[in-house]
């Protein structure tokens, strides 16, 4: 089976459930504009008894190119490498797996979504010590009971298995029911990584679920998140500041900070190499999908007022800048202007932005951004920084492997993950990140500690974009569902 090294989400607005495929509940634009989940949709397809998959496999025929192209350019065709690609149109993408029938992410949201097992929650507190964990279970077979299947847990301290166990809950066709399994938590939990992983076999072996409860102590994860920041022996011993530049060099790293554009670079004592070396951009979009070029080209085919392109806006303007001592660092405050192009005069986005070091070597950015006399959508919104090209593996603590959006997450579970950034799957945005590592192959590089939210990843020129999100368009940020 071959692996592509690029493909395309032919999904719309990022949802992997196809237009064709709703059309029996409306239009899909308007309930996508007005923030609809689209994964409530399983459900109501259950009501409409309509739970058919539209097309199992994207339709394609194999090709040979006259010449090497750049598979990162926008097209509709899947390419293997830079001559063999399956040639594809739109009427032909609608399935969940390649021609050759290696998988899309669709496929594994399509087996998540459509098991006959569903355990509701995602997330419960814990303490330490010994106690009992209740979970919420449902059964969407039709005729058969929950206790035919082999159910197995695992509890996991960051990746060791410290306690497991197997389950035979009875559960009848369309029942919900509860069940409680007994844990033991040793102390100071909120210091390392907890979390529960179920999974389901049928009686022939085959997994049919599998599902991950993350375990979150009183304290969240601001313990393990200080032992990472009190990893560093820095101490700012001298600060240089000329009229475009500011240099801050400390025992473990050194910050050079250009202030015309706002580029940063970060050198690790004994790297010969930066760790980071990149403007903070604006982002206002995405790499464009094959369906934002589609809506865009039909709904606003003269101006092309549609979504923002270029979606990466680096700093035209800064208007004030000024600077802080700190106990424990050194602070720079700034008023950036981005503007959102030449086609588009006098449309921007107005940015105020602080930036804190620390003597840890830690990088704290505050910003605001607002749009001013500006026109067209913002399919995302954040700000993000280009990394070096050495760098290529992203880790992180949060939901995964595949992305996810705040209404499109019932695929992705809690836990710890890695994708390299050649992966077909490594595009996109990661929900519920605790903490974000992107590192080089021998693992120098950076970690993202914020609050939960979303960090995205993509790949551009070789090099990784790596974001923080605030905002998607046609989806709600806070929405739950069972």
């Amino acid at each position: 089976m071959k692996r592509f090294k690029r493909y395309k989400d032919y999904g719309f607005f990022d949802q992997d459930i196809r237009l064709s495929k709703l059309s029996q509940l409306g239009d899909p634009l308007e309930k996508l504009n007005a923030g609809v989940d689209f994964e409530m949709y399983r459900s109501l397809l259950d009501i409409h008894d309509s739970r058919t998959v539209w097309l199992f496999q994207d339709q394609g025929i194999l090709r040979k190119a006259e010449k090497p192209v750049d598979t990162s350019n926008l097209t509709c065709d899947v390419w293997i490498d830079s001559l063999h690609y399956y040639n594809i149109t739109l009427d032909g993408a609608d399935g969940v797996v390649y021609p050759d029938r290696t998988p899309q992410a669709d496929y594994w949201q399509l087996r998540k979504v459509y098991s006959p097992v569903q355990i509701i929650e995602t997330e419960i507190p814990v303490n330490s010590g010994q106690q009992n964990l209740t979970f919420t279970m449902c059964n969407q077979y039709d005729f058969t009971n929950l206790n035919t299947l082999n159910g197995t847990w695992k509890l996991y301290k960051n990746h060791q298995i410290v306690q497991r166990g197997k389950i035979a809950t009875y559960c009848a066709p369309h029942d919900t029911v509860s069940f409680s399994l007994p844990v033991e938590i040793p102390e100071n939990p909120d210091k390392t990584i907890w979390f529960i992983q179920f999974e389901y076999k049928d009686k022939n072996g085959i997994s049919v679920y599998d599902h991950s409860v993350e375990l979150i102590s009183p304290s969240g994860y601001d313990a393990f998140k200080s032992l990472i920041c009190n990893n560093s022996n820095g101490k700012i011993r001298n600060v240089k500041n000329d009229e475009n530049t500011i240099v801050i060099d400390a025992s473990d790293f050194k910050y050079h900070i250009e202030k015309n554009k706002f580029q940063i670079k970060l050198m690790a004592s004994g790297n010969k190499n930066p760790l980071l070396n990149s403007e903070v951009y604006a982002r206002t979009g995405r790499c464009p999908k094959i369906a934002d070029v589609t809506v865009r080209d039909k709904f606003t085919p003269e101006t092309g007022d549609y979504f923002w392109d270029p979606w990466l806006l680096n700093p035209r303007m800064i208007t004030s800048f000024s600077r802080d001592n700190e106990k424990d660092g050194y602070q720079i405050n700034a008023k950036e202007t981005f503007l959102r192009g030449e086609n588009f005069p006098g449309q921007n986005l107005n940015g105020e932005f602080q930036y804190s070091i620390k003597n840890t070597g830690a990088l704290n950015i505050a910003y605001n951004l607002v749009p001013d006399n500006a026109s067209g959508a913002s399919l995302e919104a954040g700000i993000s920084l280009i990394l070096p090209a050495e760098i290529c593996n992203f880790y992180w603590v949060g939901n995964g492997p595949y992305a996810s959006y705040p209404d499109k997450k019932h695929l992705n579970d809690f836990g710890i993950h890695q994708i390299h950034k050649n992966d077909i799957n490594f595009n996109g945005n990661r929900t519920n990140v605790k903490i974000a590592v992107l590192t080089d192959k021998t693992g120098n590089g950076i970690a993202i500690l914020g609050n939960t939210g979303n960090t995205s990843v993509e790949l551009k020129n070789n090099q990784i974009v790596v974001s923080h999100e605030c905002s998607f368009i046609g989806c709600r940020k806070q929405k739950e569902y069972a």
